[in-house]
């Protein structure tokens, strides 16, 4: 019995949490070992003597083992809810004390409820061991289970404490990977998925609603393509979804992806050794439509530098043609303007009257004049 009390004892101080049925349950079976341990210790006794019990202490010893012991228990559980280190050892303390009262409690009201009547016949038994090795050996046993509840105690502590910092460094891990402003997913060495943040589950893959631990990466990308949320891989799906799975195996640099929403992701995939294989998804949109916007301004700008040299031959050609006209003006026009001014020159050089040579002066001049009109125009 004392080992069955012991187990269920400990089995109930080392749950992390613990509702109010199982706590009296708990209390109640502990209970009914200490009263089983007590009348079983009493049935073993070998006296000249009958033994009887009165109904009311039995019922009332085993009362309050059983109403200790949960109170015990009870006082326990208080340990985790305090924070301060004098509420702990306090609680502590108080369940050792009132486990104690049940202990002495169930003892004395369970001896109180035994009565002898002497038969005047010896004991049927005789004891094979002498009281005194006898005491010392249930001493010893006692004290071997007090030492074996410790360790499982201080074991069972240190296992919740591993627990708890466990699960502590988990949730930091998590929040730590939540709060990145880019896509993260770890993935096993067989590809499933171990931990992901809500910008890979949420925008990333917006339309896979059933991204879940444990998910293939291989289910994820072609869930995706059937959902059209990749261009590329409209028409195409086993051909990309191939294509893509060969870029995870053979990683040559970061992966440019589309989405249909007009989003665009860099993927930096990396395999750790004994890990698997962590993801990094970089919204890149802004440096995406920069890119198209400044491959957009140099096309206008060739263009306009095509006009413009055009422009200039065209104004080349103009020039050409400009300058051909001024000489075949010049040609065509002074030629004839300077053979009227030699022609007049001669006749002034004849025999001409008063009258003529004025005529001939006067032509001259104006032809001169004309010359040097067309030689400014030209």
């Amino acid at each position: 019995p004392i080992l069955i009390v012991s187990g269920i004892a400990l089995s109930m101080i080392a749950r992390t949490s613990l509702s109010s049925w199982q706590l009296i349950v708990g209390g109640v079976l502990v209970g009914l070992g200490i009263s089983t341990m007590l009348f079983t210790g009493l049935a073993a006794m070998r006296t000249s003597a009958e033994m009887f019990y009165d109904p009311t202490w039995f019922s009332l010893s085993v009362i309050v083992a059983v109403a200790l012991t949960t109170l015990s228990l009870r006082i326990h559980r208080l340990v985790s809810s305090g924070s301060e280190k004098w509420r702990e050892h306090r609680a502590k303390v108080g369940a050792a004390v009132v486990m104690g009262c049940s202990f002495s409690g169930v003892h004395y009201a369970g001896m109180a409820s035994v009565h002898f009547v002497s038969t005047g016949a010896s004991p049927t038994t005789r004891m094979p061991l002498d009281p005194v090795v006898l005491g010392m050996v249930i001493a010893l046993s006692a004290a071997l289970i007090l030492v074996l509840a410790i360790m499982i105690s201080v074991v069972d502590r240190r296992m919740m404490v591993m627990t708890d910092s466990e699960r502590i460094s988990r949730s930091r891990m998590i929040e730590a990977i939540e709060s990145i402003s880019e896509g993260f997913c770890l993935y096993s060495l067989n590809d499933e998925l171990v931990v992901c943040n809500r910008m890979y589950t949420e925008l990333i893959y917006s339309g896979v609603s059933d991204i879940k631990q444990g998910m293939p990466f291989e289910r994820v990308i072609r869930s995706a393509a059937e959902l059209g949320l990749i261009p590329e891989a409209i028409g195409r799906e086993e051909a990309w979804v191939a294509q893509r799975l060969e870029q995870r195996r053979n990683p040559e640099g970061p992966i440019v992806e589309q989405r249909t929403d007009g989003s665009w992701f860099q993927i930096n995939e990396r395999r750790i050794e004994h890990v698997g294989t962590a993801a990094v998804y970089t919204d890149i949109t802004s440096l995406k439509q920069a890119e198209i916007s400044l491959h957009e301004g140099q096309q206008q700008l060739q263009q306009a530098t095509d006009r413009a040299q055009e422009m200039a031959r065209l104004a080349e050609r103009a020039n050409d043609a400009k300058s051909e006209f001024l000489a075949n003006m010049s040609h065509e026009i002074r030629t004839p303007m300077n053979g009227v001014i030699g022609m007049t020159g001669l006749l002034q050089d004849t025999q001409l009257s008063s009258e003529q040579r004025d005529y001939v002066h006067q032509a001259k001049a104006s032809a001169e004049t004309l010359l040097t009109i067309i030689n400014d125009i030209l």
